[in-house]
């Protein structure tokens, strides 16, 4: 399972199409991710260049709102991939490298142009969780009835929840993910990817971590072992 939470985009220098008048480029590192930066017709192509120095990635992520193609180059290489899906999240990853360049084109299908978000960095690779993690929604519609038996209630899109128990971690492993858990608390949104070789089944998206699911047992046997849970919870 990975994690992306420092995102070096944010300290990047960005250039590219202008925006609408109404909209912000910093949208894209916003922690609202339905929050999209917009480019008005009648453009129906983006580009978007990121400039920096001694920064390392091996990932760049495009939080998707309608984009029906997006393409990314990575320093002077030729566009190595094309995404042309409807995935509210796109990864595009590569060997870890100095970034000198990136660009980013976005194709629109008629109308304005909207990204959610932007990433570029590396991944936090998580241990192992044990088998039969739980992948639910959670249903944000309470219905209320009245004496007569009638119901009314506002129909709200449900939440995608994660939970993963971990066994027998060691030490420093477990060190290292706490040191997760106490950097992202309950409040800072990021990208989890929880079957980087499975994304048709459980695809990745923005989550905050509920803190209060990670606590941490000693296993009862020689040395420092550990058990412990996480979970996050989708966010808008």
């Amino acid at each position: 399972m990975n994690v992306y939470i420092d995102n070096k985009a944010e300290v990047m220098t960005i250039d590219g199409t202008p925006v609408a008048s109404y909209s912000d480029i910093k949208n894209l590192f916003s922690s609202k991710f339905n929050v999209p930066a917009y480019w008005e017709t009648p453009v129906t192509s983006a580009n978007i260049d990121l400039t920096g120095n001694n920064i390392r990635a091996n990932t760049v992520i495009v939080g998707r709102n309608n984009a029906a193609e997006i393409r990314c180059r990575v320093n002077t290489n030729h566009f190595y991939r094309v995404d042309t899906s409807t995935d509210p999240v796109v990864m595009f990853e590569f060997p870890e490298t100095l970034i000198t360049l990136i660009q980013i084109l976005v194709v629109n299908t008629p109308g304005n142009i909207a990204l959610n978000y932007l990433y570029v960095g590396n991944n936090l690779e998580l241990p192992r969780f044990v088998v039969e993690p739980v992948y639910t929604k959670m249903i944000r519609s309470p219905v209320n009835r009245t004496f007569g038996g009638f119901t009314y209630g506002l129909q709200q899109e449900p939440l995608r929840k994660f939970s993963t128990r971990y066994i027998r971690i060691s030490d420093e492993v477990q060190k290292k993910v706490e040191k997760y858990v106490y950097e992202v608390g309950t409040t800072i949104p990021h990208i989890i990817d929880p079957y980087p070789k499975a994304r048709e089944n459980v695809p990745p998206f923005w989550a905050t971590l509920n803190i209060e699911s990670y606590e941490r047992t000693k296993r009862n046997e020689n040395k420092f072992w550990w058990n412990f849970n996480l979970e996050w919870l989708e966010a808008r």
